[in-house]
């Protein structure tokens, strides 16, 4: 009896420390994906598209559902990212970009996408990956400066800096990606989806970076999702093992499907602001500013800026989001410099830029024998502060100053620049070819690759009716103008 009742003890005993091991796992798993959750919106941002979004939602929810184990409460949300990629955080938050939508042309592909994300995180690799340091190195200011800076103006200037904008993560091992290949598409065939679309996404996803690229080796899903030349075999292989279940599709054609994607953009988007060459327009904000030319651009949700391309110099500007008098926090920033690290400022001047008030300051640093630079602009704008900060090798104050003095309102001519191109959706004539179309509805995309998103031939005759996406420019008008 003694014996085993001792049995019992280490078995409940074994249970429950196994059971607690689990849970604490999972909330590594939560708390890690949360907190990269925010840093996702505030790096790149997320696509303001309720009815696409809601569409993604249904469809991740319905392979969710057929989870064997659900430990976490899964969220699905499009990412504002030009690139097509797919990602997964630990604890269940799934994103998609809007550059990967666009070539999606079933919502079979966009299901097999989903169930190879939520494979990742329901199996763990996304925690173990973000422990290789999935997010991009903080911002690097010179010397002593970066102590002042980081302490009185870190909600800027911390903000982590990824010149192209994108959420860069270490590679999956090919173990890690044939298992969400594998147990993906089992989920994705559970869920009444076809398991071989995941082949037809992957192939979709690679024309699509060759052609915008001209490159097979550039920025694209298979950053993050290693691309063997076997891989579409062996899910061709899986596929043939399963047997969907028969279920109706949120989109019950194709036209219902194009539909969910529409007012998706191409390229940069408006909304967030647009580069046109070295010059930046945000027309929600109503301003302009230029950026010495060949510099190398970026554009988030926390800030806009550029860098000088072998990486000398670098200028950003944000919105401090307070109402507060330009000269005063200058005066304050000095003096707190002054008294803790002994920092002057040789250059402290009040300001009017294009009618606006402004104070700008600046300071040397000696470094050995180079001299940085770093120049802090503060702008009243109707009430919004602007803050530029720009630091970098001394030669390069010139160009600070001049992005200082471009800051402006939108003229009337440069309203229309901030433009971009929407997916559109429309209804083929009988025999029309996808020149005509594309004439017809003052299409701006190229030829090659209005076909590839639509999975037709260039030359390919359209039947009455036939669904079809294109891309046509529209002027971006902020709600409530």
């Amino acid at each position: 009896m003694k014996i085993r009742l001792l049995i019992r003890f280490i078995v409940f005993a074994f249970i429950y420390y196994t059971g607690t091991l689990q849970a604490q796992k999972y909330k590594y798993d939560k708390n890690a994906g949360s907190e990269g959750a925010k840093q996702v919106i505030a790096q790149m941002g997320l696509v303001n598209n309720p009815i696409t979004e809601s569409y993604i939602n249904k469809i991740g929810q319905r392979l969710v559902s057929e989870l064997t184990s659900r430990e976490f409460d899964y969220a699905f949300r499009i990412v504002d990212m030009m690139e097509p990629n797919a990602f997964a955080l630990p604890g269940g938050y799934i994103y998609v970009s809007r550059g990967l939508l666009t070539v999606m042309n079933s919502e079979d592909e966009i299901a097999s996408v989903l169930g190879h994300e939520i494979i990742h995180s329901s199996h763990r690799h996304s925690y173990k990956l973000m422990k290789k340091s999935i997010f991009p190195a903080l911002l690097q200011l010179p010397g002593n400066i970066i102590g002042a800076v980081n302490e009185d103006v870190g909600a800027l200037i911390n903000a982590p800096l990824n010149v192209a904008s994108k959420l860069r993560l270490a590679r999956y091992s090919r173990k890690h990606e044939y298992e969400a290949d594998k147990f993906g598409i089992q989920l994705v065939a559970k869920a009444g989806y076809d398991p071989l679309a995941l082949a037809q996404a992957l192939q979709n996803i690679t024309d699509e970076v060759e052609m915008l690229t001209g490159k097979k080796e550039k920025f694209s899903y298979f950053d993050n999702h290693p691309f063997t030349s076997n891989r579409l075999e062996k899910i061709a292989e899986l596929s043939k093992t399963l047997t969907p279940e028969t279920i109706q599709r949120f989109a019950k054609t194709k036209t219902d499907f194009y539909h969910f994607l529409e007012g998706l953009y191409f390229g940069q988007n408006p909304e967030q602001g647009i580069f046109r060459n070295n010059i930046f327009y945000h027309a929600g904000l109503d301003i302009g500013i230029t950026f010495p030319e060949n510099w190398n651009g970026t554009n988030n949700p926390q800030f806009v800026g550029a860098n000088e391309p072998k990486g000398k110099a670098m200028i950003i500007w944000g919105v401090l989001g307070v109402n507060a008098n330009p000269h005063e926090l200058a005066e304050l920033y000095i003096s707190k410099m002054k008294e803790k690290y002994e920092i002057e400022a040789y250059k402290s001047e009040n300001m009017s830029i294009n009618g606006f008030d402004a104070h700008v300051f600046a300071i040397d640093e000696v470094s050995g024998r180079d001299v940085n630079n770093i120049t802090v602009l503060w702008l009243n704008k109707n009430g919004l502060i602007f803050q530029m900060i720009a630091t970098g090798e001394k030669v390069f104050e010139k160009d600070f100053i001049a992005s200082a003095s471009s800051f402006h309102a939108l003229r009337n001519d440069e309203k229309p620049l901030v433009a971009g191109t929407v997916l559109r959706v429309a209804s083929a004539k009988e025999d029309e070819t996808l020149a005509d179309l594309s004439k017809r509805t003052e299409n701006v995309l190229q030829a090659s690759f209005l076909a590839l998103i639509n999975q037709l031939d260039e030359t390919a005759k359209l039947r009455a009716g036939q669904p079809v996406k294109f891309g046509r420019l529209e002027i971006y008008t902020p709600a409530g103008n």
